[in-house]
Order: structure tokens, then C-alpha cells, then sequence
């Protein structure tokens, strides 16, 4: 999660197709790493876990979505940049109770 929120540490808003090109060029991704398909086969992978880790960012209050398919660095966002921590990931999320409660909250019914 924590290159999603470098990359956009700058405060401009993206578009999540802009921003997911920009991390596989800076994490110097091969084709064959961005064509890799979920087992569902209707997403790659590397999509897939960039738009997860924009929901966790977003529950947690480092990303706003300012339209749809948008995002833009929060206030505390910035400050987590600014403290540099080594990773973020579900275990360092934990810290802000937002989060707890998105990951506490039972699953929906299935359809």
C-alpha cells in the first residue's frame, strides 16, 4: 500500500488507470506480471491489489475520492508519508480505528 500512497503524495488527483500504470513502471513490472489474471479471469492481479489497497487507504482516511475512479492524498495521508514508516500494510492500518471497524464488519449475505 505504501507505493500507492507515495505515488500520489504530491496532493494532485489521479485517475486509478493513470496512477496503476505509474506503479508498474516504478516497480518495474514485467508483461507477464501485469497479465496475470485473478483465477475469476475479469481482472489482473496487479489491478486487483492496487484497487484494494486504494479501499483500505480510503477507509482509513489517507485517500479521499474526489469522483469516481479518483483519488487524491488526505491530510493524514501526508503525515503518514512524512513519518516514512518501512511498509504499509493491514497490520500497520490497525492503528486507526476506522479500519478496525471496516475489518471487523461481518460480510454481507451472499445474493
Amino acid at each position: 500500500m505504501k507505493p500507492l500512497l507515495v505515488a500520489v503524495s504530491d496532493g494532485k488527483i489521479y485517475k486509478m488507470k493513470d496512477v496503476t500504470a505509474l506503479l508498474a513502471e516504478q516497480l518495474n513490472l514485467s508483461s507477464e506480471e501485469l497479465a496475470e489474471m485473478l483465477p475469476s479471469g475479469r481482472q489482473t492481479v496487479f489491478k486487483n491489489r492496487v484497487g484494494w489497497a486504494k479501499t483500505y487507504l480510503k477507509k482509513v482516511g489517507l485517500l479521499d475520492s474526489p469522483a469516481r475512479a479518483t483519488i487524491v492524498i488526505a491530510n493524514a495521508g501526508k503525515q503518514v508519508v512524512a513519518d516514512n514508516p518501512e511498509k504499509i500494510e493491514s497490520k500497520y492500518l490497525e492503528q486507526f480505528p476506522s479500519f478496525v471497524d471496516f475489518a471487523s464488519a461481518p460480510e454481507p449475505p451472499p445474493r
